[in-house]
């Protein structure tokens, strides 16, 4: 037998959270203010309620905290209210500041996703590099005018009565508006916050292979595989980019693998030619902002001008100095997606000082300048790839020749009949640029 005591206890449910007063209210075709001044007076509040509070509504809610009864009688309008201490505060607008951490620039040109190899006056940066000679540049240009874009982007979520103001130099944005509406803007900046602040760590490795004479028209990537082998790569492991694939031996050529494969494919490469180290640079970059990246050297040229001088003075030469750039440059722009993807753009561009010329002018003394002939090779495409993985830019091949005298000792120095005895012969050498790209995303720390 068992007494009441023994049995075992059903679990009691812990009592509900206080919620605070709740409040009931009915109207019916009732104006906002009328409703607000009739529910103020039944529950004893404190409510002040402008005369922009227009409209007329119908509710009827029974047993609500205060946060709901109030949401009730405004949401249909989209009034917003404020509860400070013992007085509940209505308005039309909601005013809010948010800060943008942003620096306050426009930027463009070479530090964009423009790749160029300018030619500018020294002296005078930038000035009229549309019209020295010696400029190229890749037609893809994108001008990053970060405030205005967003300033754009925020007034098309703003209604036709909100107001919205500013300040670049703090970085500060204050919005009145419908309470809905600032709270769409505060969630979007939210996110731009969230997608501009990621960065990424760029590895780059910069190679010449100077290419042996069985591989004259390239490196031949179908000898190469991802684990260090010589044999035939697995499809599965290239990613070809939009300005051609490595089977067509295309001008540039774009190849993705994992990083710990690296040295073997170096490796593969010896075997095709002598490897020389270029540069190793290293930068990191904001997501979505361009990273320069220059292996050159800055060439001079002259040009000149003559001015007739007064009575008895003579001419007058002014002459200016010219650079025209000769090398590398590296132009690569990550963006960073939410799933850890990176797609770069890249963007590079050799060039080569063949020769350089003498204008027309310089020959007769009227003043002239000259101008350098340059053969350059470039290229634009992107690339999708995984954090930590690495690609591979090649196809980027110059040819170089260099004269060589040959001659038999004592017999080619005899004066007049020395020719027979020697003569001059031209090498040809070409080498291909091969360009290893690591992109790392940066953890924020906690």
């Amino acid at each position: 037998m068992w007494l009441t005591s023994d049995l075992p206890k059903s679990p009691t449910t812990p009592p509900a959270a206080s919620l605070g007063p709740l409040y009931s209210f009915r109207s019916q075709d009732l104006p906002v203010i009328d409703a607000l001044a009739l529910f103020a007076r039944s529950n004893h509040l404190n409510i002040v309620a402008g005369p922009e509070i227009t409209g007329t509504i119908t509710v009827d809610f029974h047993q609500l905290p205060l946060e709901q009864a109030m949401s009730a009688i405004l949401e249909a309008h989209g009034y917003y209210w404020e509860h400070h201490r013992n007085l509940i505060q209505v308005r039309r607008f909601k005013t809010k500041t948010l800060n943008v951490d942003y620096i306050r620039l426009v930027r463009s040109g070479t530090g964009q996703n423009r790749a160029q190899l300018s030619s500018g006056s020294s002296g005078v940066s930038g000035s009229g590099a549309s019209q020295d000679t010696g400029q190229i540049t890749v037609n893809q240009e994108d001008e990053i005018k970060f405030w205005e874009e967003l300033e754009k982007q925020i007034k098309t979520l703003m209604s036709e009565e909100g107001r919205l103001v500013v300040n670049r130099l703090s970085g500060t944005i204050q919005i009145t508006d419908q309470y809905k509406r600032v709270d769409e803007i505060d969630d979007f900046l939210k996110s731009v916050h969230q997608a501009l602040y990621r960065q990424v760590e760029i590895e780059v490795r910069i190679y010449e292979v100077a290419l042996d004479d069985q591989y004259s028209l390239g490196i031949d990537w179908n000898r190469i595989n991802f684990d260090g082998t010589s044999g035939a790569i697995a499809l599965s492991n290239i990613i070809t980019a939009p300005f051609g694939g490595f089977m067509a031996k295309a001008a540039t050529t774009t190849i993705s693998f994992e990083d710990g494969s690296f040295d073997g494919v170096l490796t593969a490469l010896e075997e095709q030619g002598d490897i020389r180290v270029i540069s190793q640079p290293r930068v990191v970059t904001m997501n979505n902002q361009p990273a320069l990246i220059k292996v050159a050297t800055d060439e001079p040229f002259f040009s000149s001008t003559v001015a007739q001088g007064t009575a008895g003075s003579g001419n007058i030469v002014t002459e200016q100095v010219r650079s025209v750039t000769v090398g590398l440059v590296l132009s690569v722009t990550p963006q960073i997606s939410e799933d850890g993807w990176i797609m770069l753009d890249v963007t590079p561009i050799l060039s080569r000082l063949r020769e350089i010329r003498e204008s027309p002018g310089a020959k007769r003394g009227e003043g002239g300048a000259t101008a350098p002939v340059l053969d350059v090779k470039q290229s634009s495409g992107l690339v999708r790839l995984k954090d930590g993985e690495m690609v591979i830019i090649g196809g980027l091949i110059q040819e170089e020749s260099s004269e060589t005298e040959r001659k038999v000792p004592l017999l080619g120095d005899i004066p007049y009949l020395g020719r027979l005895f020697k003569g001059t012969y031209t090498a040809k050498k070409k080498s291909e640029l091969v360009i290893f790209l690591s992109p790392k995303i940066i953890r924020a720390s906690s």
